[in-house]
């Protein structure tokens, strides 16, 4: 247990700070003073990660949380094809928490540190009833980039990255042995890997980013509906998204109906994905298509009074999913 003091524990997690080019001060300090690139414009963002709202110490380790929080909060530099910098760690945990568990939290950032030449630079140690975890992430990009969620245009194609509803689909099987052993350990194995290993698009947005020009884009952390409609919202336009084009792993057919659940719903409604979803207008989807990037055309934005996300299912009925992912207040 815990019974060393702040300043200790401190020396340990300092051991994973890694000398950066950028900063100037290294680990320890109050504040992290970063070399300015004048053709570069910084990013900042931050993510939370609560016990008991975002996870459990009995499903996840707590190597997979620290990884989970990093990808996630990495996500969003992805949105605007940033390059990572460094990370900032506020951590809170009870007073009787296992030294260990710390270091387990801190290793868990390595992979994903080591993937894009970063580490933590530094952040802040308090006592609270439960393990909480935020981190502020700093990038940067080229000055004359600017993305959001509020240029979406109608007659823009609406696109995403990879397959959609993996997470949900584990968060469905995860403490439900007897659905488990219906499904081929090849398909259980991947399904269970994007849960607990997500990765961030960092690489893949940066490198589109150089070669394709688009009006909106989000990342899928709370699931394709809710996320899809902050960029309804912020553009003021209405987004068509068609079931037949969503892309998923075809076995979720089956485990869908293993589970009780409506596939699109699985589908539409699973965050922490951490995928892509963004609009473009028809000239630059076609350069898109030439350059043979492995995404989705899944709907287009619409001239409609209607601001909000409407899906075409498969039998030709409507339905409005703008709510349909996870709420932060309510959980």
């Amino acid at each position: 247990m815990i019974h060393i003091r702040e300043d200790l524990l401190i020396e340990k997690i300092k051991e994973f700070y890694k000398p950066h080019p950028r900063i100037v001060n290294g680990f320890g300090d109050d504040t992290i003073i970063l070399k300015e690139i004048p053709t570069q414009n910084l990013v900042f963002s931050v993510d939370a990660t609560i016990e008991g709202r975002h996870f459990y110490p009995d499903i996840l380790p707590y190597e997979q949380v620290g990884h989970r929080a990093l990808a996630g909060a990495l996500s969003d530099l992805a949105v605007v094809g940033a390059t990572p910098l460094t990370f900032i760690v506020n951590l809170e945990i009870p007073k009787r928490f296992p030294e260990n568990n710390v270091l387990r939290i801190y290793r868990g950032f390595e992979e994903l540190g080591k993937a894009f030449c970063i580490s933590p630079s530094g952040g802040n140690i308090t006592a609270s009833e439960r393990v909480g975890l935020v981190l502020t992430v700093i990038g940067e990009i080229p000055r004359d980039r600017t993305i959001s969620r509020s240029h979406a245009e109608p007659g823009d194609k609406v696109v995403v990255t990879g397959d959609l509803g993996r997470v949900r689909t584990a968060l469905n099987i995860i403490n439900r042995h007897e659905i488990k052993k219906k499904i081929p350990s090849d398909q259980l194995d991947e399904i269970l890997e994007k849960f607990y290993k997500p990765w961030p698009k960092i690489n893949f947005m940066k490198k589109l980013l150089s070669e394709v020009n688009i009006n909106a884009s989000i990342d899928i952390s709370d699931g394709l509906g809710a996320d899809l409609s902050r960029i309804a919202r912020a553009s003021q336009v209405e987004i068509v998204i068609y079931e037949r084009k969503l892309p998923f792993k075809p076995y979720l057919r089956d485990v869908a109906r293993m589970i009780g659940t409506p596939l699109f719903q699985l589908v539409v409604g699973s965050g922490e994905e951490y995928e892509i979803a963004f609009t473009l207008n028809e000239e630059e989807f076609e350069k898109l298509k030439r350059l043979g990037y492995d995404v989705t055309e899944i709907g287009e934005v619409t001239h409609s009074p209607h601001v909000g996300v409407r899906m075409v299912k498969e039998d030709g009925s409507e339905v409005y999913v703008d709510n349909m992912g996870y709420d932060h207040l309510k959980g």
